[in-house]
């Protein structure tokens, strides 16, 4: 699921060359209190109580997969969930180096109706995040997921924008409200604050 959400998974892989892949990523803990790498394994992690994306709770320590082929890091695997139509939807969202170009987004575990929300497994949605933009030039969040007509906040700009999913509103919604939770202040922005600074 990593390496498909990274776009590193081709058809041609097998056992072998997927565990040598996978070798080349480090698994961190992120405390999204400090936005800073945090020595702890998951028997450490406690809730946190901040659920603006309908999430119930959120762990504090999070776990985050840094591609370092060449040791230095060349992309950012971000876990991201939040509530679908028929249940929680589960996936990767990965960043490259910049962290701030989107490189995939990927969702491995969902109720979605098949053909409707569903649809967020078809690459043809999913090559739509590619290169776009996660935060704008102030910093604020750049995604919006759905119509530009969206009544938030957010901006609409073209390098931020993800047309959504025809025939599933509430699953677009979902996402974009996951989306724009997990790279906020509640989730990671801390956290790739402090990369865009020199470091975690």
């Amino acid at each position: 699921n990593i390496l498909a959400a990274a776009g590193l998974l081709e058809a041609s892989d097998n056992a072998q060359s997927i565990i040598a892949k996978i070798e080349k990523f480090d698994a961190r803990f992120v405390d999204l209190e400090t936005g800073l790498y945090a020595d702890v394994d998951s028997g450490a992690e406690v809730e946190r109580e901040n659920a603006p994306a309908g999430l119930a709770s959120v762990k504090q320590f999070q776990q985050v997969y840094v591609y370092t082929p060449n040791g230095t890091p060349e992309l950012y695997v971000l876990p991201v969930s939040g509530p679908g139509l028929w249940g929680p939807m589960y996936g990767f969202l990965v960043l490259e180096g910049d962290v701030n170009t989107v490189k995939g987004l990927s969702f491995y575990q969902h109720k979605e109706t098949p053909g409707l929300g569903a649809k967020v497994e078809l690459d043809s949605w999913k090559n739509l995040w590619k290169g776009k933009k996660a935060f704008a030039e102030a910093g604020n969040v750049n995604i919006v997921v759905g119509s530009k007509n969206i009544k938030n906040d957010a901006p609409k700009t073209d390098d931020g924008y993800i047309d959504g999913l025809s025939g599933a509103t509430l699953t677009t919604a979902g996402v974009n409200d996951l989306i724009r939770f997990w790279l906020g202040k509640p989730g990671f922005a801390g956290f790739l604050n402090n990369l865009k600074a020199g470091g975690a």
